[in-house]
């Protein structure tokens, strides 16, 4: 059923790249049909290999977005929100495959919570705890 799923939302991305293609639809089946088409197919091969699919779908959806952002710069335009979404997702979805892949590898919760806590924790002896402030 996943991989039927993953395939079939691949297939609807498609679809709406079709339609943008034939001039039938705008900017928006142009954003949902990168995003659906590499969510999907890039969940869709991981299945087929035989990977855990964590991380693979939105390593997909910000691909096709990065490749929308290109599209933008090579017709002289400047980045547009495709490609801040794009980096993120790719980031985001590539460290959750390279977990997918290698046994033990750390996630982004596992670095980030962390992280944020020792941040917090600066901030606050920064400014103090004392009422009032």
């Amino acid at each position: 059923v996943r991989i039927l799923g993953s395939l079939g939302m691949a297939l609807a991305g498609g679809v709406l790249l079709a339609w943008v293609a034939t001039g039938r639809a705008g900017a928006w089946a142009l954003n949902a049909g990168a995003v659906l088409t590499g969510y999907g197919a890039f969940r869709f091969a991981a299945e087929l290999v035989g990977l855990q699919t964590v991380g693979w779908g939105t390593l997909g959806a910000g691909l096709g977005l990065l490749v929308l952002a290109a599209l933008r710069v090579r017709r002289g335009r400047r980045l547009g929100w495709q490609a801040w979404v794009g980096a993120f997702f790719v980031v985001w979805g590539g460290w959750g495959a390279l977990g997918s892949v290698i046994p033990g590898f750390p996630t982004l919760g596992d670095l980030l919570v962390p992280g944020l806590v020792v941040i917090a924790g600066l901030v606050i002896l920064r400014r103090g705890i004392a009422p009032g402030r």
